[in-house]
């Protein structure tokens, strides 16, 4: 972030003393980390935080970070001050009776009758002063807590911190950083550049839990894991947790795949060697609320449940139900697969392949044509 977007949060914080954060209905284990880092570090700097999460086993999930800020309800309540200059009417007692129907309030002086001129009501306040979100465009984004409390949204001031180009609408004030990947790293930005003395395990845990879900490979992502090593953090130990991290739809959408899982075989060099198909072809990505990010977790757990001799997973979705229409995973071990991607017309990183599959054929006769590819590559 710039200086200037450093000053910016700064001044809002500033003035902040209730600051709600509230998780989007659809969203990923990313940004409630990053969600969890930025209120653990609020609460260091005397803010009362609330994160707010709807998903009870998403948070459940992240239990091996400090969930204790996180919340499913918010408090809707509304203060009102009613105030009296006491500089002009002494008060020399007070009490108050209520009943079904009304407050009576009871004061005493001495010395002046009361005037309505020494007598202010504040504006109701909500028990929360500021809501910032993170990389969020759109309220409706919360879904049911949208519905629920469109008042908390609508009238409270905003901060939005984004690393997509496309501006929040309704909030006063949008932080945007399109030269990172992950909120978690304009989270670690903005400490480091105004309390680096706070930047502690808890929060450097979390931070680091976003960056390696958000399986970034750029320069700039692994220089800021690194350097959350230097306070504390075991990668290795973290890396294993997140990856064995699924949610129950992702979970039942795995079951889906390995419950269809086809095998065959090509031979190289007189070996054979298996390969997996699986499609996707009656799943209702609509109804099931299933996100690219979904699938992308999929086929990053899939080689745990295939032989370590399997050259490759090849998943077909029905076209046009993600902006993309074939995944392939490979074995971790298998390291030129980028070598190939041209003649596959796809991208290949961090052990997938995403590509568009040429016809509406037989799963098996474009899985093993691509197969082919990759078996031929493997003779060489």
């Amino acid at each position: 972030m710039i200086k200037q977007d450093i000053e910016c949060i700064q001044t809002i914080l500033a003035s902040a003393q209730s600051i709600l954060i509230p998780i989007p209905e659809l969203d990923s284990y990313k940004e409630i980390a990053s969600a969890i880092a930025l209120g653990v570090f609020l609460q260091s700097i005397d803010k009362k935080v609330t994160i707010v999460c709807t998903d009870a086993q998403l948070v459940e999930g992240m239990s091996f970070l400090d969930t204790s800020l996180i919340t499913s309800v918010i408090d809707q309540s509304l203060e009102s001050v009613l105030s009296i200059d006491i500089s002009e009417y002494p008060v020399d007692s007070l009490k108050y009776t209520y009943n079904e129907s009304k407050l009576h309030i009871y004061i005493s002086s001495l010395q002046k009758k009361l005037k309505p001129e020494y007598i202010h009501l504040d504006k109701p306040q909500y028990q929360y002063d500021l809501v910032i979100t993170l990389n969020m465009y759109d309220w409706a984004q919360l879904g049911g807590l949208f519905t629920e409390y469109p008042h908390i949204w609508l009238e409270l001031p905003s901060l939005a911190l984004a690393t997509h180009p496309i501006a929040h609408p309704y909030s006063e004030n949008t932080i945007i950083d399109t030269q990172v990947k992950n909120t978690a790293q304009m989270i670690m930005q903005y400490i480091e550049h105004t309390h680096k003395e706070l930047l502690s395990l808890p929060i450097a845990k979390a931070l680091m839990t976003s960056l390696i879900i958000s399986q970034d490979t750029s320069i700039d992502t692994h220089k800021s894991i690194i350097h959350l090593q230097e306070w504390g953090v075991d990668y290795d130990e973290l890396n294993q947790t997140i990856h064995n991290l699924l949610t129950p739809h992702q979970l039942q959408l795995l079951g889906y795949i390995l419950v269809h899982l086809q095998w065959n075989e090509v031979v190289i060099n007189g070996i054979s060697k298996k390969y997996a198909s699986s499609k996707l072809f009656l799943h209702n990505f609509e109804k099931t609320k299933t996100t690219e990010n979904d699938i992308s977790i999929i086929m990053r757990v899939l080689p745990r449940y295939i032989s370590i001799d399997c050259i490759g997973i090849h998943l077909l979705l029905e076209k046009g139900q993600l902006s993309k229409d074939g995944y392939m995973v490979f074995p971790e071990y298998y390291q030129e697969m980028s070598k190939i991607s041209s003649q596959l017309q796809g991208i290949y990183s961090q052990g997938m392949m995403i590509y568009s599959y040429p016809s509406e054929n037989d799963i098996h006769t474009i899985a093993a044509e691509i197969h082919t590819i990759i078996a031929k590559h493997l003779q060489k």
